[in-house]
């Protein structure tokens, strides 16, 4: 046993690596061509090492009856049969992309429920993927932006994805920084606020908030009783720093967020999508697009796409599901951050998972996709699920 652990942890730490370096800017085509061809480039190595790891802690894995994965395999199929009912009785295809991303998820979490890892380990993890993505992040800023500047227009390759395995990284320092010597303790922050400078950069705006709500729910929990009016403060002195940091400073976040607007709109048009999801939803409120069969621009937020593409007869498990992960999260990031001074890094999986559920109400691949950009999260929440449950029954 000890001996197929070691497999998988290599496994892990190559997949990991690749899947961060996929976002490297030498894995793309021509910015200006907007030719991206990273996901070719290494899909191949990447789809071998996650099958191969997916084998290996599904023949290993132990005590996969939790409530997480019964809940995440039973939505898996009720969404996998109204998918092939769809196609058959109505002739629509739309859902049968998401079997695929529900089945990744799946896997993901019964590779981090097999994991036994030691601190040691889970923190070369964490170096081996947060290190290899802010790399990537630097290299494209420095390649395609030409340095840590704001511009109107967007520059970097697979940007809300690079912004997404960023903010993952920036959660994971925070928590392993916690959980060393002073030295690297240090060394852990500064690749945190370095992450954060480099999705400022890229204007990943949704990871940026990610970032922020996270960080605010963490202390929330470190705070404890009186976290509400704790994260209002924080706010409120966040503001005011902001206000009163150097022009430099404050022009730099700011441009981040609002550059580039289209006439005022910081939401970059995504408005008409936005009312016209609803429009589709209230002319046919429980088939949605299956009976109105209309052209529709991307709709950046995942529910609403939902809602709109399936209606309520058949979106109400991805509703059903996506709360329930969401508050699923919550409730134990909560539970399992007990001390103010000690944030514990085997249960970062849970916070780490509302990164992609923030970006998803500006996004609507998130939270389940793109694979190379949720991987992590999804393995790290089924290791801290099984070490919450190891815990308990101890």
């Amino acid at each position: 046993m000890k001996f197929i652990n070691n497999i998988k942890y290599i496994l892990l730490c190559i997949l990991l690596f690749l899947m961060a370096i996929s976002y490297h800017p030498f894995f793309f085509g021509d910015i200006n061509a907007e030719v991206e061809v990273g996901n070719r480039v290494l899909s191949l190595p990447i789809y071998i090492s996650f099958v191969a790891l997916f084998l290996l802690s599904f023949l290993t894995a132990k005590k996969l009856n939790t409530k997480l994965f019964m809940v995440s395999l039973v939505s898996f199929v009720i969404i996998g049969v109204l998918a092939w009912f769809i196609l058959a009785v109505f002739g629509d295809a739309t859902m049968i992309s998401d079997i695929k991303v529900l089945l990744f998820v799946v896997a993901s979490i019964v590779i981090g429920k097999s994991l036994n890892l030691s601190d040691r380990k889970l923190l070369i993890l964490v170096a081996v993927f947060g290190l290899t993505a802010l790399l990537s992040g630097i290299m494209q800023v420095y390649q395609n932006i030409g340095g840590f500047i704001i511009l109107d227009q967007y520059r970097a390759n697979s940007k809300n994805s690079l912004g997404a395995i960023l903010a993952t990284a920036v959660i994971s320092f925070i928590y392993a920084a916690s959980r060393t010597k002073k030295t690297i303790r240090i060394a852990f922050v500064a690749f945190a606020v370095l992450g954060i400078i480099v999705v400022l950069t890229i204007r990943a705006r949704a990871s940026f908030l990610a970032i922020v709500l996270v960080i605010m729910a963490i202390f929330m929990r470190q705070i404890k009783s009186k976290g509400v009016i704790w994260a209002f403060v924080i706010l409120l002195v966040g503001g005011i720093l902001l206000a009163l940091a150097p022009d430099s400073v404050s022009n730099f976040v700011i441009d981040s967020i609002t550059a580039g607007r289209q006439g005022g709109d910081i939401t970059s048009g995504r408005m008409g999508a936005y009312q016209q999801a609803l429009s589709i939803f209230s002319s046919s409120p429980f088939l949605g697009n299956i009976a109105e069969q209309q052209e529709i621009a991307w709709v950046h937020n995942y529910l609403l796409l939902k809602l709109s593409n399936f209606g309520l007869l058949f979106a109400w498990p991805f509703f059903v599901y996506y709360f329930f992960l969401l508050i699923y999260c919550f409730k134990h990031m909560l539970r399992t951050n007990q001390k103010r001074e000690d944030l514990p890094l085997f249960y970062q999986g849970f916070p780490l998972v509302l990164i992609p559920f923030v970006i998803s109400i500006l996004e609507p691949t998130f939270p389940f996709a793109p694979g190379t950009a949720v991987a992590y999260n999804f393995i790290m929440l089924g290791l801290s699920d099984s070490y919450y449950h190891s815990r308990l029954s101890n």
